[in-house]
């Protein structure tokens, strides 16, 4: 969310609401050619969401045992247990792989990953592909690297062959998100891409 452009790439505005080590990494080693860049800042709302969707599980959880769908406490302890571990697993995963950057240059997509912000590269000469959905209101977008997207009944379910990269809008913000598909899909069809 620190640089704002418009469909061409022309900066619009600049944003530096970052604060901490966060903003070191948006606005230190920024890669050669980039015209938009935008981060992640949302470790509290990430959170948040986490706790909400666990209660909102547990409660799920417990109508089921009442309604006797379940019949005993230990199956609702065993269930929810099972269900604190995949939220715990799932935190952790993006802790040490999670997206926290993402830039566009003239020559690829530049990415910061996990606590350390490991660097990737992804030149647009690899991308074969770029398929983006909407799950109700989350927005997804594979970047396909030597695969294709086979899409089934009525386009619902997607089986992908090859490498791919998923960003989602989970920890950017909408409209600079937004702004970041428009950019990556002109650069695919302008031949940037395979």
């Amino acid at each position: 969310m620190i640089i704002y452009t418009d469909y061409n790439g022309n900066i619009l505005k600049e944003e530096n609401n970052y604060t901490g080590r966060r903003r070191s990494v948006l606005t230190d080693n920024v890669p050669d050619g980039a015209f938009f860049a935008m981060g992640s800042d949302s470790l509290p709302m990430q959170l948040f969401v986490k706790i909400v969707v666990t209660i909102i599980v547990g409660f799920f959880i417990y109508n089921l045992m009442k309604i006797r769908l379940l019949y005993s406490k230990q199956a609702f302890i065993v269930l929810f247990i099972i269900f604190l571990i995949y939220m715990f697993v799932d935190q952790i995963i993006w802790e040490l792989k999670g997206i926290r950057v993402v830039f566009l240059t003239d020559k690829g997509i530049f990415l910061k990953r996990g606590k350390k912000f490991k660097e990737e590269f992804i030149p647009y000469s690899e991308i074969t592909g770029i398929d983006k959905f909407e799950k109700i209101n989350r927005k997804i977008v594979n970047i396909l690297l030597g695969g294709k997207a086979n899409k089934y009944l009525f386009s619902q379910i997607t089986f992908f062959s090859g490498k791919r990269l998923r960003i989602t809008n989970d920890n950017f913000n909408d409209s600079v998100f937004d702004t970041f598909l428009l950019l990556l899909d002109k650069k695919f069809k302008n031949g940037d891409g395979a």
